[in-house]
């Protein structure tokens, strides 16, 4: 019987594919372990491999004009936080000082440092914004090439490989966030990145390879803070490894640590560059622990999975089983490789993500404001179902199990009907998705949420306000099921699987509004062109009471950036602090207004803020020119 090692290799391969698991009642289950391994795939014919390269060409493409259609309205950050401090993080980077300080707890500095340099070509806010969106896009579609090459480890062709990665990339879990200069897309692909070294350092352990897994793994850690999910499994991954080579592997774990302890303190301190108030992602984590209980814990945690399994189609639930099974042989033969890494990454992350999000103050505000997002949020958790939805495709290319499909079929079963039944009838479904990339694996389905509140609890329906979940749940067993009727038509499985991928993502994707703070710029610019001077000291007032100045986070942010080149001082009045500057955005309806003897410039609020001239020379030229409200 032919065995990985005397099989002979098809055209350009390398290495023998990763082990798969051994589904219970198959023929693969009942083999010796020397067979228990995938055979490297023998070449098919020329028209076969051709079909296959024009499949991986076509899903590229289809990717590439998805990810430019999306990103059409990105014109502006849609969330003040996550692209707005790394915006000005990239500016400080870049060498420019003195900027305006941003809100918030803040953000690692891994992808501000990779769109810095767009601040050397230009200070328009809105070209650099435009560059950043399209650096992050050429970086997810690049990831395209790290996935294929773990998928041709499990034993598809390149072609293959090529198409199922780059039909996962179609999902909206990954391409809505196109529309956005979020870290996501940089951070997806060094998730990629260390998973191939993983791969590569499993197949030829050597002090170099060792090397590139932690520094990829370093490089996702620096770009977001919930990488250390990430690093904790390669530290741990690489004690394990200590059974192969325990040099290697005592070496790459102590760098693990000594990656936590050097890098998360620096990336700290560069965040904190641009902040207000300073870091502060710990205190988010102990005020949410605080408003938690293991109830909404266990809601969370139901909720999150099951939204992976919808926004993938059932394909990340076929994943885990295939990481799950492989890890258990991995464990009972006392060699814990690629598999076990896999598990453990998906479970810390998830661990991570569901931890992070079991927030009363969010799940349960007591002001009776509903965040619906917070129920279903995708993001920490999408590009580690788009890695196992890789690795499902691939295998399934390989092995055509439809029995594998099955059983997963058979553990949602129970799974859904717990976050349907349980989870769902309390859930703000009319609840705000904040920012849309929060949720980006459920909005297919936003035309089942309800505009109005309904009384809860209300059990999902097909026919109810609440149906949204019922209908979710079905669309994922009917998706497995067309996996199971196609396995053994490969071809067809994974066109069908793109075709629903890219059909899922334009009806996900949401038609945004974007706030640039337009009319407080062009306040300033009609004063600037008036008085005839440039770059004017602006004074932003931190001051404002909630009642007059609710979006003033939102403001602070937006203006910070988008008034590139000037800077403007935020002037804490609370504080004591004094204005020095003739031009002061504060709140649309100013109590101070009076006592300074302050005056509208002429144009409409941002924000609920605007633009105000202090008595002076300014002031007295503005209104001889008629620029400034109530002048005569």
């Amino acid at each position: 019987m032919t065995t990985p090692e005397s099989a002979p290799a098809h055209a350009g391969a390398r290495r023998s594919p990763a082990p798969v698991p051994r589904v219970p009642g198959t023929a693969r289950h009942r083999r010796d372990e020397s067979e228990a391994r995938t055979v490297p795939p023998v070449a098919g014919t020329a028209r076969a491999d051709a079909l296959w390269w024009l499949i991986a060409v076509a899903a590229v493409l289809a990717c590439t004009w998805l990810y430019w259609d999306i990103a059409q309205t990105a014109l502006a950050p849609r969330t003040p936080w996550d692209e707005g401090h790394p915006m000005q993080t990239a500016r400080w980077i870049a060498g420019e000082r003195g900027l305006t300080p941003v809100s918030g707890s803040g953000y690692y500095p891994g992808w501000a440092v990779m769109i810095a340099p767009v601040w050397w070509f230009t200070d328009d806010a809105y070209a650099a914004y435009t560059a950043a969106v399209w650096i992050g896009n050429l970086l997810a579609l690049a990831t395209i090439a790290p996935l294929a090459a773990i998928a041709r480890r499990f034993g598809v062709s390149w072609p293959q490989g090529i198409a199922i990665s780059a039909v996962v990339m179609m999902f909206p879990g990954r391409s809505l966030l196109a529309d956005y200069a979020l870290s996501e897309q940089p951070l997806m692909l060094f998730y990629a990145l260390t998973a191939l070294a993983v791969h590569r350092l499993w197949e030829k352990p050597s002090w170099g390879r060792a090397a590139v897994l932690l520094a990829a793994a370093t490089g996702a850690f620096f770009i977001h803070s919930r990488a250390l999910a990430l690093l904790g499994t390669v530290a741990i991954w690489f004690l394990c490894f200590c059974l192969r080579n325990w040099r290697i592997g005592l070496a790459g774990a102590v760098g693990a640590v000594a990656v936590w302890q050097v890098v998360g303190p620096l990336a700290e301190a560069l965040a904190e560059t641009v902040l207000l108030r300073g870091y502060g992602k710990e205190d988010v984590l102990l005020r949410g622990l605080e408003s938690a209980s293991l109830d909404l814990f266990a809601k969370v945690v139901l909720n999150q999975g099951w939204v992976q399994a919808l926004g993938y189609l059932g394909l990340t639930v076929v994943g885990v089983l295939i990481v799950a099974l492989s890890t258990m042989e991995e464990l009972r033969r006392l060699r814990p490789g690629i598999h076990t890494f896999y598990l453990g990454l998906a479970l810390s992350a998830f661990l991570m993500s569901t931890i992070w999000w079991t927030r009363g103050y969010l799940l349960l505000p007591p002001d009776g404001g509903r965040r619906f997002d917070a129920w279903v949020y995708s993001r920490y958790l999408d590009n580690i179902g788009a890695i196992l939805s890789v690795i499902a495709l691939a295998y399934l290319l390989r092995q055509a199990s439809a029995r594998l499909v099955g059983l997963s079929a058979l553990l949602f079963v129970p799974w859904a009907a717990l976050v349907v039944f349980w989870v769902a009838p309390s859930v703000p479904v009319w609840g705000s998705t904040n920012g849309p990339a929060n949720a980006s694996s459920v909005l297919a389905w936003a035309g089942l949420f309800p505009e109005e509140p309904f009384t809860a609890p209300l059990v999902p329906s097909l026919a109810n306000q609440n149906s949204f979940w019922l209908w979710a749940t079905l669309a994922v067993l009917v998706s497995l099921g067309v996996l199971a009727l196609t396995v053994r038509r490969p071809r067809a499985m994974v066109v069908l699987v793109g075709v629903a991928a890219l059909a899922t993502s334009l009806v996900a994707d949401p038609d945004q509004t974007r706030y640039p703070p337009r009319n407080m710029i062009a306040a300033v610019e009609s004063v600037e062109q008036a008085t005839g001077q440039e770059r004017m000291a602006l004074d932003f007032d931190y001051g404002c009471p909630p009642e007059h100045g609710p979006n003033r986070a939102v403001a602070l942010n937006s203006i910070a950036v988008w008034m590139s080149p000037r800077n403007p001082h935020v002037v804490e009045t609370q504080r004591d602090e004094q204005f020095t500057a003739d031009l002061v955005m504060s709140c649309e309806h100013w109590e101070r207004a009076e006592e300074l003897g302050a005056r509208a410039v002429v144009g409409r609020p941002s924000y609920g803020y605007r633009i105000w001239v202090l008595p002076g020379a300014v002031q007295d030229e503005l209104a001889q020119q008629g620029l400034l409200e109530g002048a005569e």
